[in-house]
């Protein structure tokens, strides 16, 4: 006994020694422990195997103090009670380098365990497949399986549609298939709900984000025992944005002694008796508020009732994992742009997440795909896989069970504001009626990731939105990838930050905005669409005699307005020149008062380039060298904001593109005020590089010819033009 006490004390003293030595990395591995999880130079993870990893260390220091010691003539009790500060130690210190490689294999000091089962159970059956599915829902989790076919009649089906956009457009798509999966599994009764979110774009939001729900109209509140204020509504017909246009002190804004508003009708509003035909409830969130109180009144709701929720997903930007702050071209997420809404969803509803058109969004790119799905098969977080192309393909051709789906979704279409869901309907139009294709699932497995993750050739991708961002379609575009939990995504997030439930949508958008996020709200994202839209709104007004031309003359020099709103007023005075008296003295005043701000270097770039394209509309030539310069020099002009890999070239270009169709439309109202001599003299001064310019160049070649004015034309010095060519 006393023997065995001083070995324990030397085991003791020589393990503090040799780790404060700084050599316990080389002094604890001299041999490998064959455990029932370990095999020789495979990769242990440390922070997953504490008990071996101990073991190990323990082995270890036995064959240092005593060499030529047979481990089987030392006790279990001596390994396990003596060493385990030992590998206590050792552990915490190599935990640190996270992983080690295993030698060669001595006999196993430690008791055996069984092999620990995995958290998921999976099966690992190539053809596994839903019933009713028509062998296209390929399914990778038992549970996953069961939960499916499991579903009773009577039972609600809530799927959430976060991110706004075209998600319930894409969302109605996959309802209509799980109803026929369901039918054809004897279950008629399935209730299903979409909870769609107030973040919108574009022309249903200008302003772009989580909307204020006093802004919103055609709702009514649901009431939800146990709280005062409900965060969820019904809609009607009637649902629309009206947001109060203000001044930066919250002033009203009035015309012709009437407040203004922008108002627009909402896609969910349009299709709303489509939806009611086919039982599908709609219903909004109010996704401004903290995601706490919408998780615990969404569970309020839920209570009592047979619920299973599900998360939608149109492109798979939901996937991001904000891996730190974007600060160069490696980032992962380089290309997302929209991850606020998609994160509160992900934190407010748990569930199975169903991602459609993988990569149709331009912001879950090959980089970002290929990473992201590996992990979540590696993880063995993906729980089916349904083969829509194939299930399609099958239904259409099945004379017994016809279907058309695309006739019934194109009334949908046709009603709703999307851009990536009718994307998917028209190539799934394309690819999935042709019964000489097969599905590239089929082709390659449902498994084969790597195989699916490459581009699908037969389709071809496009650019999106104003920000000319490209599509990337792997063969995963046409099918539908599920992962199992809303609790799986949230777990692979790396900035845990982002995921505070204790806060709203603006102020999880501003943690991502210092993370050097695009996000939903960003100005230089939503700068061309509100000009736009408030353009045309204010186009509307004086139309309809609600608003007159000196009451938007008197807006634009207002400072108290944000530019965007003034720079709409401008525009849509100059659609119909009718509206002005004394057009050219009101020109040259606002015409220099465009170029202050084209020369003030505090504004956005690309508000700058708005400017730029607002000059060119009102035609105000003494800005011909200011916009040629802005061309050549761009970067002279503005502020330039970080801008990732993507966002760089797009903004570039972008910038170009809107100086040159400044130009061109300055030239035109030059050529048809002031006629073809002097459009030809400004049209050499600038000779844009844009396919247009060649196209306006030759109508006014053609119309000084047929004035014979042909010797100006041969006067031109067209060494000059090229040089300015080359310098654009």
């Amino acid at each position: 006994m006393k023997k065995i006490n001083r070995l324990i004390a030397l085991i003791v003293i020589q393990a503090f020694l040799l780790i404060n030595s700084g050599v316990a990395g080389n002094a604890f591995i001299p041999h490998a422990l064959k455990l029932p999880a370990l095999k020789p130079g495979m990769k242990v993870n440390l922070r997953d195997s504490a008990q071996k990893s101990r073991a190990l260390a323990r082995v270890s220091f036995i064959k240092q103090i005593k060499p030529g010691v047979e481990a089987s003539t030392l006790s279990p009790q001596l390994t396990i009670g003596a060493a385990g500060f030992i590998g206590d130690m050792y552990y915490a210190r190599a935990a640190k380098e996270k992983e080690f490689k295993t030698p060669e294999v001595i006999s196993n000091m430690a008791p055996k365990k069984e092999p620990k089962q995995p958290e998921r159970e999976t099966e690992n059956l190539l053809t596994s497949t839903i019933k009713g599915s028509r062998n296209s829902l390929y399914v990778r989790q038992k549970v996953f399986k069961e939960l499916i076919e499991g579903i009773e009649d009577g039972t609600e089906i809530h799927i959430a549609a976060s991110g706004g956009g075209g998600d319930t457009l894409g969302t109605i798509f996959l309802i209509k298939i799980l109803k026929r999966v369901f039918q054809m599994l004897g279950k008629k009764d399935i209730k299903f709900k979409i909870i769609f979110s107030s973040s919108k774009y574009g022309k249903e939001n200008p302003f772009s984000g989580a909307i204020k729900i006093e802004y919103v109209k055609g709702i009514s509140s649901i009431p939800i025992e146990g709280f005062t204020d409900s965060h969820f509504y019904t809609i009607n017909k009637a649902l629309k944005a009206k947001i109060p246009i203000e001044d930066n002190n919250g002033n009203q804004l009035f015309l012709n002694g009437n407040p203004v508003f922008y108002e627009k009708q909402w896609s969910e509003g349009n299709i709303l008796d489509l939806a009611q035909k086919d039982g599908i409830e709609l219903i909004m969130m109010d996704i401004s508020q903290k995601a706490s109180d919408l998780k615990m009144q969404y569970s309020a709701i839920k209570k009592g009732k047979k619920v299973i929720t599900f998360n939608a997903d149109m492109g798979g930007d939901s996937l991001a994992q904000i891996p730190g702050k974007i600060q160069d071209n490696s980032h992962l997420d380089i290309d997302i742009s929209s991850p606020v809404s998609d994160l509160t969803g992900l934190i407010v509803f748990d569930g199975p997440a169903w991602i459609l058109a993988l990569g149709g969004d331009g912001e879950s790119l090959e980089k970002t795909q290929k990473v992201y799905i590996t992990t979540l098969f590696e993880k063995e977080q993906i729980a089916a896989l349904f083969d829509v192309e194939n299930y399609l393909r099958k239904s259409y051709a099945d004379e017994n069970d016809p279907i058309d789906i695309f006739a019934e979704m194109d009334e949908y279409a046709r009603r709703f504001i999307s851009e990536v869901s009718k994307n998917l309907l028209k190539r799934h139009k394309q690819v999935s009626l042709d019964q000489n294709m097969q599905s590239e699932i089929k082709k390659h497995g449902p498994w084969d990731y790597s195989a699916l993750l490459r581009t699908d050739e037969r389709i071809e991708p496009e650019t999106l939105r104003y920000e000319k961002r490209e599509e990337y379609l792997s063969k995963y575009y046409l099918s539908m990838l599920v992962v199992d939990s809303s609790e799986s995504m949230r777990e692979n997030i790396k900035t845990k930050e982002v995921l505070r439930e204790d806060i709203t949508w603006a102020e999880r958008e501003k943690l991502l905005r210092e993370l050097n996020y695009t996000t939903e709200g960003i100005s230089f994202v939503t700068y061309r669409s509100k000009i736009k839209n408030f353009s045309n709104m204010f186009f509307e007004s004086l139309m309809k005699q609600e608003a007159a031309a000196e009451e938007l003359i008197e807006l634009f020099f207002n400072e108290d307005f944000m530019i965007e709103l003034r720079l709409g007023a401008i525009r849509a005075l100059y659609r119909k020149s009718h509206f002005l008296n004394g057009e050219e003295k009101i020109t040259k005043k606002i015409g220099r008062r465009l170029i202050e701000f084209m020369c003030d270097n505090q504004n956005n770039i690309f508000l700058t380039a708005e400017v730029a394209k607002t000059i060119g509309i009102i035609g105000y030539e003494e800005a011909i060298d200011t916009l040629c310069d802005f061309l050549k020099h761009p970067k002279k002009y503005g502020d330039w904001p970080f801008l990732n890999h993507y966002f760089y070239p797009y903004a570039k270009t972008r910038i170009i593109d809107t100086g040159e169709k400044s130009l061109r439309i300055l030239i035109e109202k030059v050529l048809s005020r002031d006629g073809a001599e002097k459009a030809w003299m400004i049209f050499n001064k600038v000779n844009g590089t844009h396919p247009k310019f060649k196209e306006l160049g030759d109508r006014i070649r053609l119309k000084m010819k047929t004035l014979g004015l042909d010797t100006v034309l041969m006067k031109t010095d067209f060494s000059q033009i090229k040089a300015i060519e080359r310098a654009i």
